[in-house]
């Protein structure tokens, strides 16, 4: 529920990227082996989450180097 009420609030706001600035929550940087899955058990959220807080980054290409906005979750 938390999670969902956030990703409303983020599309009220037109979305958040890390790319501008507006990241509320982790900015992590990619590694070696990253993926959404593994990005969203160590934080605690949804793949679904990191993509909609990613609006202008291609989550299907993600090199290392890459920033990702990785929002808050409940557990936080």
């Amino acid at each position: 529920m938390c999670e969902k009420m956030r990703g409303d609030e983020n599309r009220r706001r037109g979305g958040l990227s890390a790319g501008m600035g507006g990241c509320r929550g982790v900015l992590h940087v990619i590694d070696p082996g990253d993926t959404l899955y593994l990005l969203g058990k160590k934080y605690h959220v949804t793949v679904m989450s990191i993509m909609n807080a990613n609006p202008y980054v291609d989550v299907y290409n993600l090199q290392v180097g890459d920033e990702l906005c990785i929002p808050r979750s409940c557990e936080w």
